[in-house]
C-alpha cells in the first residue's frame, strides 16, 4: 500500500486482483481497529482516498477483497496493517 501526504487525507493504492466483487478498506487510530471505519470500493479499483482524517494523528489501514457468489459474500483475510501519520 502507498500513502501520500495530502492535507487531512491518505491515498492508498494496491495491485488489482482479478475476478473479485469489491475491496473493503478499514482504517482506525487504534492499532487493534477498535471503532474502525470501513469503506468499500468496486472490484476494478486500484486506489482510494481516505478523507476527513484528523491532522497529527496516526492511522492504521488494512484492506481485503470479497467476492459475491449466489448472494453470499466470501472474504479474504485482511492485509498486513500499514500506518500513516496525517500532516
Amino acid at each position: 500500500m502507498e500513502k501520500s501526504p495530502a492535507k487531512n487525507q491518505a491515498s492508498i493504492s494496491w495491485k488489482p486482483v482479478k475476478s473479485i466483487t469489491a475491496y473493503q478498506i478499514q482504517y482506525s487510530t487504534s492499532s487493534n481497529f477498535k471503532g474502525a471505519k470501513t469503506i468499500t470500493t468496486k472490484g476494478s479499483s486500484k486506489s482510494a482516498i481516505l478523507k476527513k482524517l484528523t491532522r497529527g494523528k496516526k492511522y492504521y489501514i488494512r484492506i481485503r477483497t470479497y467476492k459475491t457468489v449466489s448472494k453470499k459474500n466470501y472474504y479474504s483475510v485482511w492485509s498486513r496493517t500499514s500506518s500513516v501519520k496525517i500532516k
